[in-house]
């Protein structure tokens, strides 16, 4: 706590390995909610993480993670590697160093107005905002890649409804999904979106099975 001359200020660190996002942000809003009205005590949990995790394991021996198998491993041989993106060699000398990996951070905040005349946009030619903001990336990612075929590790938010308090747990509910490309099909931007997004909904159609099962 950082104390100023008229409030105090609060330093939140949490590891995302113990906890995601959305989990962060339940923590955050009831810690919110515990300053505002300390004495408002919040309902009891019926359902915990461990619950949750022994839950997902017996999802496992089931009739949808055995079609969400299927699904995955029918496709093993037709499943693109890694984009083959330049990388700077610096040499062995450099490389043995840890000093030698630098990573910049570069950001882009769109204002409200051009996000909803974006969501509009899409929502007229049939993709998700979502889904635009990943084929920017694909196309990216595609501009460099020596192949126009790659595979691509999306991180997935795998909140699994198995109780109703599921959406109060706290822990790491992200997942690993791979996300098949093809850069070298003759279609337009808005063509290859749409495939795109044929293509992941199926995909999440069978996450049962996740890309790190694959």
């Amino acid at each position: 706590v950082t104390l100023a001359d008229h409030r105090a200020l609060l330093h939140f660190s949490i590891d995302l390995l113990a906890a995601d996002f959305l989990s962060t942000q339940i923590l955050l809003n009831e810690l919110e909610r515990a300053y505002e009205a300390p004495s408002v005590a919040e309902p009891p949990l019926e359902f915990t993480f461990r619950d949750y995790v022994l839950a997902s394991r017996a999802l496992r021996q089931g009739a949808d993670h055995r079609r969400d198998r299927e699904y995955w491993l029918a496709r093993l041989d037709s499943l693109p590697l890694a984009p083959d993106l330049p990388v700077l060699d610096r040499g062995p000398e450099d490389n043995r160093r840890g000093d030698a990996v630098r990573f910049d951070r570069h950001q882009l905040v769109l204002a409200a107005d051009p996000w909803v005349r974006l969501g509009a946009q899409c929502r007229r030619l049939g993709i998700t905002p979502s889904v635009a903001v990943l084929v920017a990336y694909v196309e990216a990612v595609g501009r460099w890649s020596a192949r126009p075929q790659f595979a691509l590790n999306l991180t997935l938010q795998n909140r699994q409804p198995s109780h109703p308090h599921v959406d109060r747990l706290i822990g790491d509910f992200t997942s690993l999904e791979l996300l098949a490309v093809d850069l070298s099909a003759d279609r337009t931007l808005l063509e290859g979106s749409r495939a795109l997004q044929d293509q992941l909904w199926s995909d999440l159609d069978h996450r049962l099975f996740s890309g790190n099962d694959v």
